[in-house]
């Protein structure tokens, strides 16, 4: 016999591992980078649905769910009060599903399910976690507020946090600052510092190997994070950043380009 339960959990959040680096060639490292930056299957099952649509997901028995609380207080028009009305969880001999009706654009996000005792993996045949994309009319989620606060030094967390509501291809994820394009990221050997590089990663990037190390901005993208220069191997200088906007923009098709934008503080 089934038996339908409705509850509020705990709000976990997972967030992704840094990206390391070794040696290796300027293309091995960024096709890494962007496999790297992508779900996959043993730690991530990615679902892309549309809004007005209901999703179930299911999991083993006795578990517990948690969902993108977290991330998502930050997104124009996410209320879990509202959230609550439509999902449940239904428990039988084999399973326990999650099913979320009339899905909405700010339902997209990490959903987990895990041992209700203590979060432990349930095995490696199940998967834990789960990224649901809900696409509606606009690609990018809204942030509540434009304004975002970055850190510096040693505890650097410097992202820009324009997540998409559908999977995208990361090339095409163009991010500007102060209205100029920033093509790529080059770390300057010598000065021991990162340097912007706005000449498409050609002059700096090809003539003097030696010296400089770039990589191109949307190696930095997800569409589960935004940029996330946080694994950076030298930090921003504080001038760069501070007080700028930053504007993150996509070409859907060739009459549409949608975009988001916020403006950053510093604060260490």
């Amino acid at each position: 016999m089934r038996k339908k339960i409705l509850f509020c959990l705990i709000f976990l959040f997972r967030r992704n591992h840094g990206l390391s680096r070794n040696r290796e060639t300027e293309q091995q490292h960024l096709e890494r980078l962007i496999w790297e930056s992508q779900p996959r299957s043993k730690e991530i099952v990615e679902i892309s649905t549309k809004a007005g649509q209901n999703l179930t997901i299911t999991c083993p028995i006795n578990t517990s769910w948690s969902f993108p609380n977290h991330t998502n207080r930050e997104v124009d028009g996410y209320d879990f009060d509202e959230f609550q009305k439509r999902f449940y969880i239904e428990e039988t001999e084999e399973n326990t599903q999650l099913t979320i009706n009339d899905l909405q654009p700010t339902d997209t996000g990490l959903y987990q399910c895990a041992d209700s005792g203590n979060f432990s993996e349930l095995g490696s045949s199940s998967p834990l976690s789960f990224y649901v994309f809900v696409k509606g009319s606009n690609l990018f989620l809204k942030p509540k507020r434009k304004e975002i606060y970055l850190t510096t030094g040693s505890r650097r967390n410097i992202i820009i946090p324009c997540r998409t509501t559908a999977p995208i291809d990361v090339t095409k994820m163009k991010l500007f600052v102060d209205d100029e394009q920033w093509f790529g990221l080059c770390t300057d050997t010598r000065a021991v510092q990162t340097v912007l590089d706005n000449n498409v990663l050609i002059n700096l990037g090809t003539q003097h190997k030696d010296i400089f190390d770039c990589m191109p901005t949307f190696a930095y993208y997800s569409a589960r994070d935004g940029f996330n220069f946080g694994t950076l191997k030298t930090p921003f200088q504080v001038k760069q950043i501070d007080e700028k906007r930053f504007r993150c923009e996509y070409e859907t098709s060739s009459v549409k380009l949608e975009s988001v934008e916020f403006s950053a503080l510093v604060r260490d």
